[in-house]
């Protein structure tokens, strides 16, 4: 049976829906980054794990509270560790990506200034290389391109999660003060149990109350 859900509930529940798309779109470019010539480091590996680790994690946050069926494995703690969790990890695979493309970049750049002070004659991709995409020392400007986007995603993913997290955290601090899981139509007792009980329509009994009489 499904549960009614508040509204911050929907939203969360949203939230992750959106998370899925954008896990999907990430971890395709983050393969065409680890496909393509040149090689990749264990930041990009880190980054294509981290998003199938994301599914079962956005699967667990939006199921369990919907359902009454997965309502043992509701717990606004493991809610709100997952959420904080996610974002850090999330945060971290970012900056590990955006490093090891300034790294390349980087590195590329300084190849180019060594042949600039060398007698050498200069081919063309070593003049336009300037410390930007088209001095990526791992491969051509579209891998580049497409390592940065997907720190743009990661990112996103991160503040996302952050968000999550606000919400999770204060479901937590609802429950220590009325001892219930914040749904419409469902409450557990400090013990944990769970149990039917009626609409509670005393916003100072049910802070997540939607009722707006």
């Amino acid at each position: 049976m499904r549960i009614p859900q508040t509204k911050l509930q929907r939203v969360k529940a949203g939230t992750h829906l959106f998370q899925s798309v954008l896990v999907f779109v990430a971890g395709c470019l983050t393969l065409a980054v680890m496909t393509k010539s040149g090689g990749y480091g264990g930041q990009t590996a880190f980054y294509f794990a981290l998003c199938f680790f994301t599914i079962p994690a956005v699967i667990y946050q939006v199921m369990v509270p919907m359902w009454s069926r997965a309502w043992r494995f509701n717990n606004v703690w493991a809610i709100a560790g997952v959420d904080v969790l996610f974002a850090v990890l999330w945060f971290a695979a970012a900056i590990a990506v955006a490093v090891w493309n300034g790294h390349a970049i980087s590195e590329g750049k300084a190849k180019t200034d060594t042949h600039s002070d060398s007698k050498t004659p200069k081919r063309a991709d070593d003049v336009i290389k300037d410390g930007t995409c088209k001095s990526f020392a791992y491969g051509s400007v579209s891998k580049c391109n497409v390592s940065k986007a997907t720190v743009g995603l990661g990112l996103v993913m991160f503040l996302l999660f952050s968000m999550t997290a606000a919400i999770a955290i204060l479901a937590i601090k609802q429950h220590k003060q009325t001892g219930a899981v914040p749904t419409a139509e469902f409450r557990r007792n400090p013990m944990g149990s769970r149990r039917d009980s009626e609409s509670i329509t005393d916003k100072t009994a049910d802070p997540w109350s939607t009722d707006t009489d």
